[in-house]
Order: C-alpha cells, then structure tokens, then sequence
C-alpha cells in the first residue's frame, strides 16, 4: 500500500509510476531494517550488561535471547476480549504509541538527572519532563485496566509502568540530592 502510494504521488511529479513505487518500496524496507537492526542491538547490549555476559560467542546467546520473545509473538495468536483470533503483535499494537513516548519521556528524565548533577540549569526541561513523564504514566494505568493485568497488554503495560517508576524514583533521588 506504501510503495503504490508513493507510485502515485511520484506520477503526479511526472517520475513514472513503477519506479515511485519501487522507490517507496526500498525506502519502507530500509526504514524497517535499520529499526530492527537497532532494537536488536540495543537489546543485545542491554542483555549482555543485566546478566554480565563477556566474551566473543556471548553476542550469539544475548541475541538469541533478545529475539526469542518477539519471535513468540510473532508466530502465536489468541483471543482478543470479543473473543476473536489475532496474531499477538496486533494485540499488543496499543502499547506502541505509550511505549514511544515513555522512551521520550525517560530520554528527557536522564537528561534531566544529568543537568542536574552536572550543576547546570534545569528549568528548560523540568516541564516537559513532567508531562512526558505523566502522560505516559496515566496512559499506562489506563492500558492496564482496560486490558486487565492478566492480559498481555495488560502485563506488557505493567512491565513499563513499573521501569517507568523505578526512573522516577532514582531521579528523585538526584533531584532531592543537592
């Protein structure tokens, strides 16, 4: 659907059809790939560091490890609250939106502690932190109880809430330190 539309939008400039399509195309798949590589990496290295992997052949087993659970996700389905058979990543579709902005939310939280300990000004950033911080939290209540605790949403939803908690306190921390 991508790639035909920038088909379209590309005739429109005089580009034949076809070659906006394929256009579209490779920079969908780039975009895709270069996402995964980074999450994989990052959650690689995230592994690696929480459970004190070292070594050469440890990069094999901490991306195994990282990629087992998406790979679940992928292959499985379940029942949504109508009762509907879903693949699972469309189940857990709602948490993207509350997952992305609690990365931006966090990312403004470090940097916040940072400023802080650093000796610098943080009155720029205090307010966004604050209602990234926030917002996101209240989303993720919400998820939680609209999807039930015991659900996957519901359980995805509680795993972030409580990092989220976990940040705020050790920033707390900083912020009370003077």
């Amino acid at each position: 659907i991508y790639g035909a539309g920038m088909g379209k939008f590309f005739s429109i400039l005089g580009i034949p059809e076809s070659l906006g399509a394929s256009f579209g195309l490779l920079a969908l798949s780039t975009f895709i790939l270069t996402t995964l590589d980074t999450a994989t990496r990052l959650g690689r290295y995230i592994t690696e560091e929480l459970f004190g992997m070292k070594g050469k052949g440890m990069r094999y087993l901490s991306t195994l490890v990282t990629l087992v659970v998406p790979s679940i996700l992928v292959m499985i389905t379940i029942k949504d609250s109508a009762g509907n058979v879903i693949p699972a990543w469309k189940a857990i579709w709602p948490v993207f939106g509350a997952t992305n902005q609690l990365l931006a939310g966090l990312a403004l939280l470090v940097i916040y502690g940072w400023l802080k300990k650093t000796g610098r000004s943080t009155k720029f950033v205090l307010i966004p932190v604050i209602f990234m911080i926030t917002v996101t939290v209240l989303a993720l209540v919400q998820l939680i109880v609209r999807h039930s605790l015991l659900g996957l949403v519901g359980i995805i939803s509680a795993t972030l809430l409580v990092i989220a908690l976990a940040m705020i306190y050790e920033t707390l921390k900083i912020h009370l330190a003077r």
